[in-house]
């Protein structure tokens, strides 16, 4: 993984591939992160906050956090979201754009970046899996 990039706190969609935001679902008491195009709504929107070179995603519609509450060393092929907050890194993605990042969990060894569920759901989940040039989709920040 590459050097920390710089991004400011502040309110943030989290693009991924294909224009897709990642977004809070409400499932009774779960909170999956999925990815769908964009709403508008809230549950698209993250207050990003830095702290010594990690970075903290909580959901500004409900609160919980991107990330997961299980092992950071252990692959997720879904994850619900986080009422703790969950640390993440970035690192410069295989195209090079410095404009978009990998991020992967800060406690992780083991290379695991937020990527799309292998599974086939609808809809299409957020994961937490090891590093792959199959599976490695960039995200970017955009202001809200």
């Amino acid at each position: 993984m590459a050097t920390d990039q710089l991004i400011s706190a502040g309110t943030f969609t989290l693009l991924g591939p294909g224009g897709h935001l990642a977004h809070v679902a409400h499932v009774g008491e779960r909170r999956p992160i999925v990815v769908l195009p964009p709403d508008g709504t809230r549950q698209q929107q993250w207050e990003v906050r830095p702290e010594s070179g990690t970075y903290t995603l909580r959901n500004v519609a409900t609160g919980y956090y991107l990330g997961h509450d299980d092992d950071p060393n252990e692959p997720a092929m879904r994850i619900m979201g986080s009422k703790q907050p969950y640390r993440w890194r970035t690192g410069q993605g295989p195209d090079e754009d410095p404009n978009t990042y990998l991020l992967s969990p800060d406690a992780s060894n083991d290379r695991l970046v937020l990527t799309h569920s292998l599974l086939r759901l609808y809809p299409l989940h957020a994961a937490i899996l090891p590093s792959s040039r199959y599976h490695d989709p960039e995200w970017s920040f955009r202001p809200i």
